[in-house]
């Protein structure tokens, strides 16, 4: 391989480590495969969750077993279930300092986060006739989007998922370079990653349009693209199945889950009353917020100049736009409308970029000077990528409000008759699994945080009594502006009203009587944004990138005990925080309480 692409690969390697690794991951986001992969411990092997398919967990789940036996020998941890315990810390004590409870599963996915980058460098690489520069543009712009490096940071199937499909469609392109169709061997390694990416998410599947789309174009004999094809297909169901064993074993499980992820495709989804469009969604906010909006109408021109050149193969063609096109039908016939579920298109909007430096170059008799120029624009256009590069790594070294809270509760005067309730990031990841106990040791909640302290008797539990304002001294809200949709009613008077709270069983935060409080309150609010929590748009659809100061969900507490109250709020400067103190009847939740009843 040619040095100056190795040095290129190890420069954009540098680049994602480096951003994705820098702060850790962020203490809790409700897709990631973590509490996953450990209850897979417990269940022979089995990650008991079929809603998203198992690769991502199995490699989680060998790095943590490694981990904690690395962590056993030193006699950091004496058994499993202490090491789990610390899931809920996100950090292990040792006596040479706190050790990251999710390091195993965050270099897991920076790893995939590496290999996405770099074979968007080389498919820009093997289409624009082995151009450095316009690749290692490509793989730039990759290497510092705002939605890569914020996904690098969640152990979730994201990122997984796009960097295998890079990889299906550089080899795509790679095995038709210089002959005319795939040899068989070809198509068993294209057959499983294309299985592997299936088994990373379901939607991988849709990869295999790439390769086929060659297939079927270059073989003309009907016996032998009967069986390439049904070779092709053995190797994508032998790549899923090693990975996902419990599938078929578990199989009416598997069934349950894949039909509401299904539903929740095609008929549930995530939307907002200005935004039931995922396809428009996609091309004014998503593109613009992933890589910034002059990249992505570049990108748009370039994969249009690749489509239209009568210098590129038919074949070529076919290899690299066939999957992106078939995603984008997908996108516009479903309901899902979230940033990241625009990922895997992002690679391929970068290669655009590359492709038309090649094309101008290539169609034009430039000068130095001017290639040296449009070098420069285009640095300077890709402005938005750097910006949110530098704010995010600032963001990411910063403490998220979910530890912050919790540490502060360690330091609290609190009563042992005190009674806490909380909301969603004070419990399980997962509704269903909650109450079907599937979960029992990796409970995410005050008593497993204040397990050790002088608190451990305190009866906290998740809100789920109606009269909780009249029963709990301390009551406790976020907002999961991390992975969740929103409900903005149109004849709301605070476009802000979630779901997470009105729409969402059994945690239905709306049943508290707000309205017949037995005591006023006392608020205090950890706010992760520049500017109060009523000026943040709450749609979490959207990137708050802009907004932010700290990691994490914006808090609310509302305390009895107003001495209680200010001894947290005093307590929040040691954090660098933005902290407020106010009475009930000025809180965020309060008022959107309000909100919601007088227009249900």
């Amino acid at each position: 391989m040619d040095k100056k692409v190795v040095f290129c690969l190890v420069i954009l390697s540098i680049i994602v480590f480096v951003l994705g690794l820098h702060g850790g991951s962020e203490y809790y986001f409700r897709d990631f495969c973590v509490h996953k992969a450990l209850n897979m411990f417990y269940h022979n092997g089995s990650p008991d969750f079929f809603k998203k398919p198992a690769l991502v967990s199995d490699i989680e789940a060998i790095a943590y077993a490694v981990f904690y036996l690395y962590l056993k020998k030193l006699q950091y941890v004496s058994n499993f279930d202490e090491f789990v315990r610390y899931f809920s810390l996100n950090y292990i004590p040792t006596p040479k300092g706190n050790i990251s409870f999710m390091l195993p599963g965050l270099i897991i996915n920076n790893i995939f986060a590496v290999i996405g980058v770099c074979f968007t460098f080389l498919t820009t690489y093997l289409l624009t006739n082995k151009k450095i520069l316009p690749s290692f543009f490509a793989g730039f712009i990759l290497a510092t989007s705002g939605i890569w490096m914020s996904l690098s940071h969640h152990m979730a199937v994201d990122i997984p998922l796009t960097a295998i499909c890079m990889s299906v469609i550089f080899f795509s392109i790679y095995f038709i370079r210089d002959k005319e169709k795939y040899s068989r061997k070809n198509l068993i390694i294209l057959g499983l990653l294309v299985g592997l990416a299936t088994s990373a998410k379901y939607n991988g599947l849709l990869v295999a349009v790439t390769p086929l789309s060659v297939l079927f174009y270059t073989q003309k004999n009907r016996r032998d693209l009967f069986f390439d094809f049904t070779l092709f297909l053995t190797a994508i169901l032998f790549a899923f199945y090693i990975t996902n064993p419990y599938i078929f074993i578990d199989f009416w499980d598997f069934y349950y889950d894949f039909n509401m992820e299904f539903e929740h495709a095609f008929s549930m989804g995530h939307w907002a009353f200005d935004s039931k469009n995922p396809i428009l969604f996609h091309i004014f906010h998503s593109f613009p917020n992933a890589i910034g909006g002059v990249i992505s109408i570049i990108g748009a021109v370039g994969l249009f100049c690749f489509l239209k050149d009568d210098k590129m193969s038919k074949t070529f063609k076919l290899a690299f736009l066939s999957f992106p096109i078939v995603f984008m039908i997908l996108l516009s016939i479903s309901v899902l409308i979230f940033l990241r579920y625009l990922l895997p298109l992002i690679p391929i909007m970068s290669v655009g970029v590359g492709y038309l430096i090649y094309y101008i170059f290539d169609r034009f008799k430039l000068s130095d000077f001017n290639k040296k120029l449009i070098y420069l624009v285009l640095f300077v256009l890709m402005g938005q990528c750097l910006i949110n590069a530098i704010d995010f790594y600032r963001i990411a070294g910063t403490y998220d409000t979910r530890v912050i809270t919790k540490e502060i509760f360690k330091t609290l005067n609190l009563d042992k008759s005190d009674k806490v309730a909380y909301t969603d990031i004070f419990s399980n990841p997962y509704y269903n699994e909650d109450f079907l106990n599937k979960y029992p040791k990796l409970k995410d909640d005050l008593i497993t945080y204040l397990y050790g302290t002088n608190y451990t008797s305190i009866y906290a539990v998740p809100g789920v009594n109606t009269d909780a304002f009249n029963q709990y001294s301390i009551i406790i809200f976020d907002s999961p502006t991390l992975d969740r949709g929103i409900q903005l009613r149109k004849d709301a008077k605070y476009k802000s009203i979630e779901n997470q709270y009105f729409l969402y069983e059994p945690l239905r935060f709306s049943r508290m009587l707000f309205d017949k409080p037995k005591n006023d309150f006392y608020v205090v609010q950890v706010n992760p944004y520049k500017v109060d929590k009523w000026e943040v748009p709450f749609n979490i659809l959207r990137s708050d990138l802009k907004y932010r100061i700290n990691q994490g969900p914006f808090i609310e507490i509302y305390f009895k005990n107003e001495k209680l109250r200010d001894e947290f709020y005093d307590k929040c400067s040691q954090y660098s925080v933005k902290c407020q103190r106010m009475y009930m009847y000025q809180g965020y939740y309060y008022n959107n309480y309000f909100t919601y009843n007088l227009h249900k």
